[in-house]
């Protein structure tokens, strides 16, 4: 079985956690912006960071699953007494 720290060790990981720490930004940047003022700008950023960091995780976690489905399952004996 690959290990976590393997599975999500790929490019694409990468780049998506740092594209994730950009999202991340934004957020608290167009709370700022909201608070001083320039609510339309803020709104924007904030629901971009707030969105962006979702479809993210959504895409991050539908890559992992899709990897470890498609991986090779461990080879395990078949149980001799299935009693439930």
């Amino acid at each position: 079985m690959t290990p976590p720290e393997k599975l999500f060790a790929g490019s694409r990981y990468r780049l998506a956690r740092a594209i994730e720490g950009v999202l991340i930004g934004l957020a608290p940047v167009g709370l700022v912006l909201v608070l001083a003022g320039w609510a339309p700008v803020g709104v924007a950023l904030f629901a971009i960071g707030t969105i962006g960091t979702t479809v993210v995780h959504l895409a991050v976690g539908i890559g992992g699953y899709r990897r470890a489905m498609h991986a090779e399952w461990p080879k395990v004996p078949p149980l001799e007494d299935d009693d439930w």
